[in-house]
């Protein structure tokens, strides 16, 4: 829900009177700025919630579950924003709100997705939880589909560089 939130945030200007600054200093590297809203959502929307419940986890359950629970958790979240973010071709945060396509009908596909997502993923996690060569290969695993959706969205990127701003810079 909160990466979701977060694509969706992402999808409006940070502050409408700031983007003739963020075009003014646009040297038109899409991959790194892509990165670093990347990092920005770890940080701002994983982390958090991840560090909360592994603190929950210490208290209540033994600290070596605990943290492999944080693992597995950081690594589905990452998982995760890049799957939310995959394809995205706009400049996050700059580009004019554009309206979206059947949100009603998507929104509950997306609901229903979430809770069997949720509740797969938490059942190969129990799983591997219980023997420390299951959770090397569970965080492996995960870890390889970030690599690997990372470079299938690195090739699928338009080799010419879109229209990054939807109107030119305002005159100072």
């Amino acid at each position: 829900a909160l990466l979701l939130g977060f694509r969706h945030a992402a999808r409006v200007p940070a502050e409408l009177a700031a983007n003739w600054m963020i075009q003014l200093s646009w040297t038109g590297d899409r991959r790194s700025f892509l990165a670093g809203v990347k990092r920005s959502a770890a940080i701002l929307f994983l982390l958090p919630p991840a560090l909360v419940f592994f603190a929950v986890n210490a208290v209540f359950f033994n600290p070596g579950d605990a943290v492999s629970h944080l693992l597995c958790s950081l690594a589905g979240g990452w998982l995760l924003l890049e799957v939310t973010l995959l394809g995205y071709r706009k400049l996050p945060f700059t580009t004019p709100l554009a309206p979206g396509r059947h949100v009603r009908v998507r929104g509950l596909f997306i609901f229903f997705g979430a809770v069997l997502g949720c509740r797969f993923f938490s059942s190969i996690e129990h799983r591997a939880l219980t023997n420390p060569t299951s959770l090397a290969t569970l965080v492996t695993i995960l870890v390889a589909a970030i690599v690997l959706l990372r470079l299938y969205d690195r090739r699928s990127s338009p080799t010419r560089p879109a229209d990054e701003f939807a109107e030119p810079p305002h005159p100072l």
